[in-house]
């Protein structure tokens, strides 16, 4: 298990070290509902909110080597890097760029 601290004004575990550096994009998000949850993302939504929705839902499913690999390897020029052992992360500069099936 990866480490997580507790916020005391919250019960949602924060995770320590990749989600601080990583930046998503709106486009990462669309491709997030569509490819992961399988589902059309809503027309009018508030992008931190689905940003953290989006986040802790990866903190669940990712294991802790790829964890690993993001934090190490997404300040990479580019690269693609596993998802949930069946799709692929394409990170560019710290920004999660698009997730691939």
């Amino acid at each position: 298990m990866a480490q997580q601290i507790i916020n005391k004004n919250s019960t949602k575990p924060i995770e320590r070290k990749w989600n601080k550096k990583i930046k998503f994009t709106k486009h990462f998000i669309e491709r997030y509902y569509q490819r992961v949850w399988y589902k059309k993302e809503p027309n009018n939504y508030n992008f931190l909110s689905e940003k953290n929705k989006v986040t802790n839902d990866m903190i669940f499913r990712m294991t802790t080597s790829e964890k690993q690999l993001l934090g190490k390897f997404g300040s990479n020029k580019c690269v693609k890097l596993p998802f949930e052992m069946t799709k692929e992360i394409i990170v560019k500069k710290n920004h999660l760029i698009t997730i691939l099936n």
